[in-house]
Formats: C-alpha cells, sequence, structure tokens
C-alpha cells in the first residue's frame, strides 16, 4: 500500500492533530515548558490527558512547578480547577506557596495560591514557612505585593 504524505495530512488536519499543541504537551515534565505554557496550552494537554498530579522530579506536581516559574496566575488556578492538590508537597515538604515565594518574582502567583486555600502556616522538612523564601525572593521583594504578603500574612498569624 503507498501512503501518500498528503493524503495522510489532510487525516490528520480532519482528525483535529495539531502538531503545535503535540509539541506543547510534550514539555508538561519540563520547567521550560511551564515558563511558557499559557491557559489554553494546560487545558489542551489535560484534554490530552496529561496527568495534573504527576511526580515530575523530586514530589513536584505540575502545580510546583507552574508556581515556580509561570507568571500568570489563570495558569495556576486551571490546575487547581482540574484537581491539583493546593497543599501538595515535595519529597522536601515544599508546597507550591513555598515554591512561589522562593523563585517566583510575580506577588499575584503567591496571592492566588492563597486564595485558593494554601496553608500560610506550612513548614517544609527544614521547618521553613513560605515567609522565610519570600525573603530570598530579591525580585519579589522589589514588588509592592511584597509588602502586602506581609500584611497578609500578619493578619492571620
Amino acid at each position: 500500500m503507498v501512503y501518500r504524505t498528503p493524503t495522510i495530512l489532510l487525516l490528520l488536519f480532519l482528525c483535529g492533530y495539531n502538531a503545535a499543541q503535540a509539541e506543547t504537551c510534550q514539555w508538561w515534565f519540563q520547567r521550560y515548558g511551564w515558563q511558557k505554557f499559557s491557559v489554553i496550552d494546560v487545558e489542551d494537554c489535560l484534554k490530552k490527558g496529561s496527568p495534573v498530579e504527576a511526580d515530575i522530579t523530586g514530589g513536584e506536581s505540575p502545580l510546583h512547578i507552574a508556581a515556580e516559574v509561570n507568571d500568570d496566575p489563570e495558569v495556576l488556578l486551571r490546575l487547581i480547577r482540574a484537581g491539583a492538590q493546593i497543599n501538595g508537597t515535595t519529597k522536601k515538604g515544599w508546597t507550591p506557596l513555598h515554591s512561589a515565594a522562593r523563585f517566583n518574582p510575580n506577588p499575584e502567583i503567591l496571592l492566588t495560591l492563597i486564595d485558593a486555600g494554601a496553608d500560610m502556616n506550612a513548614r517544609t522538612n527544614s521547618g521553613k514557612s513560605f515567609i522565610f523564601w519570600m525573603e530570598k525572593n530579591s525580585k519579589l521583594k522589589k514588588t509592592m505585593g511584597y509588602l502586602e504578603l506581609l500584611n497578609l500574612y500578619a493578619k492571620n498569624n
């Protein structure tokens, strides 16, 4: 049987295959992908069966990675709505809030996690709070949201 490339491509197109989306989902388990993912990318990958509670490295879930490197709060909310554990921990006891506090310069990411139910009093296995990790995040400390986060923590403790 002889296959013709245009015929195969037409069939793939008619079946809804999208090469760009397929390529996007291959990054589900990589930090690089989560830096770039949009809400649409996350929705497409979830529809294609990408696991919302995948163990990427050391118990990190997609929510941990997104909280660490993605600057769009809607991406995190989409994962949470899909069943991501807001207070799930890594092998070192880090929650997504700890990851965001240490590495993400966008205070809206932390506020989104807190609004969604992240435990502000959770501690890592080494006893560190998200406030401790915020202090290590020099880019976050330069934002107005940093003070808002400190005030929010103070009100709840």
